[in-house]
């Protein structure tokens, strides 16, 4: 059994599930996330922009799912500009932790 995971208010996708929860489990799979809002939106330009987007759509889809960010196991990401992304670390790193950390302090308070 399984619960597919698709967060309040977003479109739903095509040919693809957000998330998937394994009922019985711990085990959550979240599809490939980009830098777009739950409803499809390009907001931001940049990859720095993108990247902060694509984080919080993991973290809202574990959310639907009732799971904790301080589980993840694993990320892997693709990135087509090596520049770019070697260019926006002093942003990025910043971001994740700020989404990470914030993620963590709530799911820590809770219980």
């Amino acid at each position: 059994m399984m619960q597919i995971l698709q967060p309040p208010g977003w479109a739903k996708p095509r040919g693809f599930s957000n998330g998937i929860a394994v009922k019985g489990g711990t085990t959550v799979y979240v599809a490939g996330q980009v830098g777009w809002t739950g409803l499809g939106e390009w907001q931001a330009k940049d990859f720095a922009g993108q990247f902060r987007q694509a984080m919080r759509n993991i973290l809202e889809v574990l959310g639907s799912g009732g799971r904790p960010a301080e589980h993840i196991v694993r990320l892997t990401w693709y990135v087509i500009d090596r520049d770019e992304y070697l260019a926006s670390l002093a942003v990025i790193g910043p971001a994740y932790r700020e989404l990470m950390e914030g993620t963590t302090r709530r799911w820590r308070s809770s219980r």
